[in-house]
């Protein structure tokens, strides 16, 4: 009884300590390896592996005039060097442009360049779109867990979320004509970048269209079928133009 006692410590113990170390390192990673350089530029604080340009402030500066800023909440930013450094602090969303912490906060974006406005994520397609694109959209995921908490968003429809935060960002890593005829003609690009083109004319039509609040969007619920076809048909009789931004 003893020994089965010890035992069970022995493993309770294991499984803290890996936790912990898990934790640690959620927490710490990008620091690592994203963290050598820093600036504060209200209402971020930036991080990078590589040295911060003198045309960041400019360039930060511009984005904070998005109304999703319009708060009081601060934003620290980790610009990664590489794929590789990337790939260690995304982890599973390694093929992504950009993340979102959702209890820490920090915001992880691919590897970019500030003077180009430009980021690039792993992949083959759709692979590179603008740097102040991606930021305004992570901002507004932090901006949500702040606002909801992070128990009702993550409950709530993926589409209604990153559609949002593309609808913030006004932008796109897919193309605005090619997206809006795909969509019209009823066709499907299998990715996730056609996916949240779609996300964000579903989010845009709803607010600029039907005039709900994003309160409203979330509270109710909706067929996306009828929903599709619904934008599908006021776009063709031109009652409804989506904008490119």
């Amino acid at each position: 009884m003893i020994k089965e006692n010890k035992k069970s410590i022995a493993i309770i113990v294991i499984f803290i300590l890996l936790f912990s170390s898990i934790g640690i390192y959620y927490n710490r990673a990008p620091y690592i390896f994203a963290g050598k350089y820093t600036k504060k530029i209200e209402p971020f604080m930036i991080y990078s592996e590589n040295p911060i340009p003198e045309t960041a402030e400019a360039f930060f500066l511009n984005i904070s005039k998005s109304e999703i800023f319009k708060n009081n909440y601060s934003y620290n930013i980790f610009l990664t060097a590489d794929k590789n450094n990337y790939c260690a602090v995304a982890l599973y969303h390694y093929y992504s442009f950009g993340i979102t912490k959702p209890i820490s906060g920090n915001i992880i974006i691919a590897p970019s360049d500030i003077n180009k406005n430009e980021v690039r994520r792993n992949g083959k397609t759709n692979k590179i779109t603008e740097l102040s694109h991606v930021i305004i959209h992570e901002c507004t995921h932090r901006y949500l867990f702040e606002k909801y908490g992070l128990f009702k968003m993550k409950i709530t429809k993926t589409w209604k979320e990153e559609g949002y935060c593309e609808y913030i960002a006004q932008g796109s890593s897919f193309g605005f004509s090619k997206g809006l005829n795909l969509f019209t003609q009823e066709k499907e690009d299998k990715s996730h970048s056609f996916d949240y083109f779609k996300y964000r004319l579903y989010v845009q039509y709803l607010i600029d269209y039907k005039k709900l609040t994003f309160n409203e969007i979330l509270d109710k619920s909706f067929d996306l079928d009828e929903l599709e076809d619904e934008i599908r048909t006021n776009i063709k009789d031109g009652l409804y133009i989506p904008p490119k931004k």
